[in-house]
């Protein structure tokens, strides 16, 4: 996210999800790479709100998309701590990713961006 652009990009995501999940328009593997678009762009804002929405994005990612391998997901944890001034915190999403990326060594898929 460019930088001071994360509250614009948070609005365009939410409407893209709007639409997704009206239209199910969206495989589940593009569903997770929205979600968490727009939780980095909520977490890039920088207010308490818009963080601890980001979190709740990252969170619906790893409770409804079980079946989906992302360790992104912990990456975007980490950075909602850090963007809070809770360093030693994001530790523990940082090694819950490593984690994960060690044990589905083999399964990991390559997710694109959007516009890639």
């Amino acid at each position: 996210m460019l930088s001071g652009h994360g509250r614009n990009a948070a609005h365009h995501f939410m409407d893209a999800l709007k639409s997704a999940r009206k239209g199910d328009i969206l495989s589940r593997r593009e569903m997770v790479v929205l979600l968490y678009s727009l939780a980095l762009a909520n977490i890039e804002h920088g207010e308490f709100n818009p963080i601890q929405e980001g979190i709740e994005y990252l969170e619906s990612i790893r409770t409804d998309f079980k079946d989906i391998i992302f360790p992104l997901v912990y990456r975007g944890l980490a950075l909602a701590q850090c963007k809070q001034n809770n360093f030693a915190e994001a530790l523990v999403p940082i090694n819950n990713g490593l984690s994960e990326i060690e044990r589905c060594k083999g399964q990991l898929v390559t997710f694109f961006w959007p516009g890639t």
